[in-house]
């Protein structure tokens, strides 16, 4: 879950530490299980909590005004996860794609 990311892992670019914690520590359990309810996996809604928080300490760390922290990090989030979910998908097209290449390549080269 998201109790095993630790927040001095992320890269610290424009928040300082503290702030970025005060921050982890009050909406990283909503990140996490909206990306767990988007994904149903727990590593990677774990992943993309932890890039979510990175991309917003780059992108929007010095706003401070709270609401638009929160909008911006559910954005984030959904962003990520659906993301996430087209490669995957992209991925397991991609392979199917390539097992009925396969097929029709042995069904050609057996006649």
């Amino acid at each position: 879950m998201a109790n095993s990311i630790q927040i001095r892992d992320l890269p610290v670019a424009n928040v300082s530490l503290p702030q970025l914690e005060s921050i982890y520590k009050r909406y990283g359990s909503y990140i996490y299980s909206l990306c767990f309810r988007l994904l149903a996996d727990e590593k990677a809604a774990e992943s993309t909590t932890v890039d979510v928080f990175v991309r917003f300490n780059k992108e929007l760390g010095s706003q401070s005004d709270e609401p638009r922290i929160s909008s911006r990090l559910h954005e984030m989030a959904v962003a990520a996860a659906l993301s996430r979910l087209r490669e995957h998908s992209m991925t397991a097209v991609l392979y199917r794609l390539r097992d009925v290449l396969l097929r029709l390549r042995r069904r050609w080269f057996a006649l």
